[in-house]
């Protein structure tokens, strides 16, 4: 009895602790300044988080389910006072949230829950994972989607892919941040990528050995301006995370990819007879801070379009012919770079085929 009664008010303590740091967030107005006083509101939300996740730890013990433990979040928030932002712009946004809780079916012995805190311009999510009631990894950061899981191998281990997307831009852009991690048998993770894309609509989804990743990017083709679907596939082999194809979904656009990236990588899609002209082409293409952009005209060179010509011109320089093959359905070889033109090549009117890894493109922000 006594420790029933000890146990009811520990958790009123609890509750009224939460309860008052929601009353704090909820004090602050957007005005005079559009974002609010964020040198209170920064400490604040960490206080905020770590209450939050005290009721989660204290309501899965009772709550096995990713159903029930969401209902009950939400009673117990509902009953302090808590809920989701009712307006898309809230005048007093700080200490709003919204619950989700997921067990994704490749890992059911996982359960994910994430509290999105709403703030200014955006949202700021506070990650936990569970086994059982066990807390077994947290990570904070901007708008978190539910992590995605692959099933565990002969050892028992298994990949664990997040991503991150902040607040929106003046141009509707925002930085996505992808994460994955390595979990072993006993749960213990281990962090080995972590990258930052700059994007204007996404999809990602993990894959047995990796994940896939499409996002709009700016285009290094001044012809044509706007942005272009950015393919990234990545592939766990060893103990690397190396990028495999698709680079790109057509001769054009491998180009562009091919003089963005830095040489070792760019390399990889280069021919290897013929490494050391197309190196120095590499440098000779690109300005002092690695940006390659000009115009670029595409021409079919093959029968079946499987040799392609790709002219690039920054205006103040001769063009240079890039000679691409096409060796599979998105996979392309830089063959050759000239500063003469190849006989025979005719416009190409391109694009050619589904431009997608996925069931349909991302949604352009």
């Amino acid at each position: 009895m006594r420790a029933c009664l000890l146990a009811l008010f520990f958790t009123a303590a609890l509750d009224a602790q939460l309860a008052e740091t929601f009353q704090k967030l909820q004090s602050f107005k957007l005005e005079p300044s559009p974002y609010g006083p964020l040198e209170t509101i920064t400490p604040l939300n960490e206080t905020y988080k770590r209450q939050l996740r005290e009721l989660a730890e204290r309501l899965v013990k009772a709550s096995p389910s990713a159903a029930a433990l969401k209902a009950a979040l939400e009673k117990e928030l509902r009953a302090i006072g808590i809920h989701p932002p009712r307006a898309e712009q809230e005048p007093r946004p700080y200490g709003l949230l919204s619950v989700e809780v997921a067990r994704a079916t490749e890992q059911p012995r996982v359960l994910a829950v994430l509290f999105h805190l709403n703030l200014a311009h955006g949202t700021n999510t506070a990650l936990t994972i569970y086994s059982g009631t066990r807390e077994v990894f947290r990570d904070d950061g901007d708008h978190i989607a539910p992590p995605q899981f692959t099933r565990s191998d002969a050892s028992g281990s298994f990949l664990m892919l997040t991503a991150s997307d902040g607040e929106l831009s003046a141009n509707g852009g925002y930085g996505l941040i992808v994460r994955l991690y390595r979990f072993d048998a006993q749960l213990r993770s281990n962090k080995f990528f972590d990258k930052e894309y700059s994007s204007h609509g996404h999809q990602i989804a993990i894959e047995p050995n990796g994940f896939k990743l499409e996002d709009f990017v700016m285009e290094s083709d001044a012809m044509r301006g706007g942005y272009r679907l950015h393919p990234f596939r990545y592939e766990l082999r060893g103990a690397r995370l190396i990028r495999v194809e698709p680079i790109a979904f057509d001769a054009h656009d491998f180009v562009e990819e091919w003089g963005e990236m830095p040489w070792e990588e760019a390399a990889r899609w280069s021919d290897t007879g013929n490494l050391a002209k197309l190196r120095e082409v590499h440098e000779k293409v690109r300005d002092a801070d690695g940006y390659f952009g000009g115009e670029f005209r595409a021409k079919v060179c093959g029968p079946q379009t499987r040799i392609w010509e790709i002219a690039f011109s920054r205006g103040f320089d001769g063009p240079v012919y890039f000679l691409v093959e096409q060796t599979g359905r998105w996979n392309f070889l830089l063959k050759e770079a000239s500063s003469i033109e190849r006989k025979g090549c005719v416009w190409d009117e391109g694009p050619h085929g589904t431009r997608t890894m996925f069931a349909k493109p991302p949604e352009f922000r």
